[in-house]
């Protein structure tokens, strides 16, 4: 049977786990769809940039920044969130401790108490950030997408029209040479 403080390093290790798989979606979705547009373009005949392109990579773009701020910010929360987990644990050992004068027991498990509740709340706090910096990279990723695939369909159906609309007589004409 697992005692307090294996349970709580046990949870911290899911917890990485699980922020570790999440912010590796987000770095090969954003970018992937960014090696994926370039290489579209890099292939295509017209190898033109309009700004429905652009504002897509761009989306990606930023959205890939965010995932390494994202990232920051999550190793600084177990950062705080271990910190805070070892304070409360030498709290428990100053607790168990012989001091000649009892105040000064009390004073030094208050103190590492507080300590332990200031970088628990520290970890929140850059936990937060990164769940904020995770879902606007994950917005990000879709407006991008969005106009990507507005860019497709308006390209598609400007070469479709090109087809379908015989060329005009000033077109057709030959300038010579």
């Amino acid at each position: 049977m697992f005692d307090r403080g294996e349970q709580h390093i046990e949870l911290l290790k899911a917890t990485i786990a699980f922020e570790h798989a999440s912010l590796r979606a987000i770095l090969l979705l954003n970018g992937g769809a960014s090696i994926a547009a370039l290489t579209f373009v890099g292939n295509s005949s017209a190898r033109e940039v309009n700004f429905y392109l652009g504002s897509a990579l761009a989306g990606w773009l930023i959205g890939l920044l965010l995932f390494g701020l994202g990232t920051q910010l999550a190793y600084k929360s177990q950062f705080h969130f271990l910190k805070a987990l070892r304070r409360s644990e030498d709290a428990a050992d100053a607790k168990g401790t012989n001091f000649e004068d009892p105040n000064d027991k009390v004073e030094e498990v208050a103190s590492k108490r507080a300590e332990s509740r200031c970088h628990n709340i520290k970890g929140w706090r850059y936990r937060t950030a990164t769940h904020i910096c995770t879902g606007f990279s994950l917005v990000c990723f879709i407006l991008g997408s969005a106009l990507a695939i507005w860019w497709l369909f308006s390209a598609a159906s400007q070469d479709s029209l090109k087809s379908i609309n015989p060329p005009t007589a000033a077109e057709s004409i030959e300038t010579p040479r």
